[in-house]
């Protein structure tokens, strides 16, 4: 570590002035560069005479490997007169060696120390077979297991070889009950023993706690026990000549069962070598070689914000009286909605807003005539000021589209406003999943019906109610007929608030599970030819095409949403 000691220098003055000056040179030079090979004329090593009469084998571009690469493509390349490193051995806790035998060429068959071993993880018991391998360096787990018991793991590169016959790519694994490290491996061993021992052939087993009670019967291995587990596992009891030729070793799990078997015709088993090396980093040939390489796109993974509003869509969605859906806001912390004061900033943008209307009297009478319709059609209800902090109050404004045929007056309420804690409405609500359909596919599907017809769904949002315990976060500020300024609460969802896109889509595939049955046609319609509120679809003959209209509209209007062209 090194430590920056400061050196005593006389006080600057401090109304003294300081000036700092930044002094640049640069050289050109009208000297041609000389070729890299000939070193004599200005011209490309492709065109060089020299280049030119070497034989082809010659005419490589790496010094190392003599490749049509460049030479710092190799990432231990050095110049022909450097000294060549003597390459270093790997770390001992790299290289995992691993001795037990499986299937050898013997006239006696031979039995490995196997043990049932209780996995416990999150207070759950799982029972498996393990060997007992005192000349392993490492401890294995099978995937299998793994995937059972959703073991918490960390991933580092590893090769395994030998076991199998193939490489494995390993998994760094997870911390277990016994406290001990193992690689994940798709097979830890293949089953053990090669073949059932019949039962005759223990006659005179000592009648003492087996680690396995049923080690003579063929069975699949998730669990290798390596040097490190066995000393603090084994303990002082040994019998020898268990059944002629067996040897009997005591254990924390019981006495395990291992050596030859007298009597036992021919099999055959194998000897061999596991080598582990974990390698943190990867050749940069490799590298490269995956990054040209075309893969699949991964999946998007599942936020849990998303599951989270999922189950809160399942749990409080209703219909109300009208057959309307009813839905609630999902907020991040229901038992801690925290929201400063928000009237305030909400009453200035409105005012700053009605007096830029006041200059186009048309435009201000357009705008009230769309917010007196929330008021009328019952999108809205005027509530008392209370004065407190357990609401949200939106501002808004008008966006005017003239050349629009349908909406040319659209109010838009700002969610994002910060209230005087410095937290907005959308801070604390969840947005949903994107559940949109592409555009793209919609209208490539849409072109590939010889009948084809399209609708939208009226004010969508207007059509879905949001429960009355939520609508206090969805206050607005509105001055009425007769020039009064009041406090008014939104019904139904709301354009602006974050999460609107995701209740609206949702609600309408709610809708096609709820109509499958009566209406099929329009189900499919609803879950398949649909781009939020857009309806684009069709048939191959004039009779399903009209079916499918009718049906659509009946299985929209039970629930409130009326189309439209």
């Amino acid at each position: 570590m090194a430590i920056s000691v400061p050196t005593s220098k006389p006080p600057r003055n401090p109304f003294q002035a300081t000036r700092k000056a930044n002094t640049f040179e640069a050289k050109v030079t009208t000297k041609p560069k000389s070729c890299d090979l000939c070193m004599k004329e200005n011209h490309p090593v492709c065109r060089c005479p020299r280049f030119l009469q070497m034989p082809v084998p010659e005419r490589h571009n790496c010094f190392t490997c003599k490749g049509r690469h460049n030479t710092l493509l190799h990432k231990d390349a050095r110049p022909e007169n450097s000294p060549t490193p003597v390459p270093a051995q790997p770390s001992s806790h790299n290289i995992v060696r691993t001795y037990f035998t499986s299937e050898a060429r013997s006239s006696r068959d031979k039995l490995l120390g196997t043990a049932i071993v209780d996995f416990w993880h999150k207070g759950t018991a799982y029972a498996s077979r393990a060997l007992l391998d005192p000349a392993s360096e490492a401890n294995f787990i099978s995937e299998r297991m793994f995937r059972l018991m959703k073991l918490p793991f960390q991933t580092v590169r590893a090769e395994v070889t030998g076991i199998n016959g193939k490489v494995n790519r390993s998994s760094h694994g997870p911390q277990v009950q016994i406290e001990i490290e193992a690689f994940v491996l798709s097979q830890v061993a293949d089953d053990l023993p090669s073949c059932t021992i019949a039962q005759a052939t223990l006659e005179g087993m000592p009648n003492i706690p087996l680690a396995d009670p049923s080690f003579r019967l063929k069975a699949k291995i998730d669990l290798l026990l390596g040097i490190d587990v066995i000393p603090a596992v084994t303990l002082s009891g040994i019998q020898t000549e268990v059944c002629g030729s067996l040897m009997a070793q005591e254990t924390r799990f019981g006495w395990v069962i291992s050596g030859p078997l007298q009597g036992v015709p021919v099999s055959s088993c194998v000897a061999f070598t596991t080598r582990v090396a974990v390698s943190r980093e990867e050749a940069l040939e490799t590298l490269l070689t995956k990054f040209w390489e075309v893969e699949d796109l991964p999946g998007k993974p599942v936020e849990d914000s998303d599951s989270v509003c999922e189950v809160n869509f399942q749990k409080t969605t209703r219909r109300d009286v009208s057959r309307r859906y009813t839905v609630s806001l999902p907020f991040r912390d229901p038992t801690n909605i925290n929201l400063g004061h928000s009237r305030p900033g909400a009453l200035a943008q409105f005012l700053k807003n009605e007096g830029r209307l006041l200059k186009n009297i048309p435009a201000k009478t357009d705008y009230d005539a769309v917010i007196q319709e929330y008021l009328d059609l019952g999108h809205m209800r005027q509530v008392p000021f209370d004065g407190s902090n357990n609401n949200f109050y939106l501002p808004h404004h008008a966006v005017f589209k003239p050349d629009r045929t349908t909406t040319k007056v659209r109010v838009v309420f700002t969610a994002s406003s910060k209230s005087t804690n410095a937290v907005s409405l959308n801070d604390i609500l969840y947005p949903g999943p994107v559940l949109q359909s592409d555009l793209t596919t919609q209208i490539l599907k849409w072109r590939f019906f010889r009948i084809v017809f399209n609708a939208n769904i009226t004010k969508i949002y207007r059509q879905i109610m949001v429960d009355p315990i939520h609508t206090p976060f969805q206050r607005i500020l509105f001055r009425n007929k007769e020039g009064q300024l009041g406090d008014y609460e939104l019904n139904t969802v709301t354009f602006g608030i974050n999460c609107a896109p995701f209740l609206a889509i949702r609600v309408l595939q709610q809708l096609a599970s709820d109509v499958q049955s009566k209406f099929p046609l329009a189900s499919d319609i609803i879950k398949s030819y649909m781009y939020v509120d857009d309806v684009l679809a069709g048939a191959h003959n004039e009779a399903t095409a009209i079916a499918m209209v009718n049906e659509l509209q009946d299985a929209l209007g039970s629930a409130g949403f009326p189309l439209r062209k």
